[in-house]
């Protein structure tokens, strides 16, 4: 089960960080 929540929290932060690079520019 952590590992399945592992699983999908890495593309979040992924997706979360790739805003913040967007924002950035």
């Amino acid at each position: 089960m952590t590992k399945y929540i592992h699983y999908e929290f890495i593309p979040l932060v992924m997706h979360i960080q790739y805003i913040t690079d967007c924002t950035k520019l």
